[in-house]
């Protein structure tokens, strides 16, 4: 199994785990229990996004991008980054 296709398949699972998270717990009556499982399922999606970049790297997608976007993006991140050390 190439690298490509292995990333492609976590991704996959990722995201198979974030529906099953939602459709198994999203009628629990428990608040809490909600709140954490739903951040479980976020996580997921996380980890599904950063697959699927991984796989568009490795099959050698293009990364260009204008100044304008990298100075915003420069910027969102920067003020991310920010919030987290709080």
């Amino acid at each position: 199994m190439s690298i490509t296709e292995r990333l492609e398949m976590l991704s996959n699972l990722e995201e198979k785990y974030a529906v099953e998270l939602d459709r198994e717990y999203r009628g629990y009556g428990n608040e809490i229990v909600r709140e954490l499982i739903g951040s479980v399922m976020i996580d997921s999606q996380k980890h599904a996004g950063l697959y699927k970049a991984a796989v568009m790297l490795a099959s050698g997608k293009s990364l260009v991008i204008t100044e304008e976007e990298f100075k915003l993006l420069e910027e969102k991140i920067k003020l991310h980054i920010e919030k987290e050390m709080i």
